[in-house]
């Protein structure tokens, strides 16, 4: 078992998405996912198809205390995770998934005056950038994992 600690956050305004777009280029992967939920009620239980590998994720409820979510993530076979999706209608999203390093993104800004600093000796931190289709088009959002091995209390 795995603890998720992350943080999200939604971009609303027009002038901001266009600033996340010119970052994009700078993406190091790009990814469609299609994700369906079995179950949201309870532990979240997901099954997500992305590059043609698959997973069914188990996700329980955020520790209050710490931030940290227990996930339980197994790689399934893409055949069994299309037919899981089938079960999933409608709660099925697709969008394309951009991840983008955290110390090219503060380069980028060169700003001095900037509150994020890339923390000596830390590991690389992602930021996923989330760009919804379909019927939640329009929807953007970034994502940032805490790295398990980064303990640093500034997080």
């Amino acid at each position: 078992m795995a603890e998720e600690i992350e943080r999200k956050f939604f971009i609303h305004s027009h002038r901001d998405v266009q600033r996340l777009w010119e970052r994009l280029a700078f993406a190091t992967q790009k990814v469609l996912i299609k994700q369906g939920y079995l179950n949201t009620d309870g532990p979240t239980t997901r099954v997500r198809i992305a590059d043609q590998h698959a997973t069914l994720t188990i996700k329980g409820k955020r520790n209050k205390k710490t931030g940290a979510k227990p996930e339980f993530e197994y790689v399934i076979p893409v055949e069994d995770a299309s037919k899981l999706m089938e079960m999933c209608e409608p709660r099925i999203i697709v969008k394309t998934r951009y991840e983008l390093a955290l110390e090219k993104l503060l380069q980028l800004e060169a700003s001095p005056a900037s509150a994020f600093k890339v923390i000596e000796g830390a590991p690389p931190v992602y930021l996923e950038v989330d760009i919804f289709h379909g019927l939640f088009t329009g929807l953007v959002y970034v994502e940032v994992e805490r790295p398990e091995d980064l303990t640093d209390d500034r997080w």
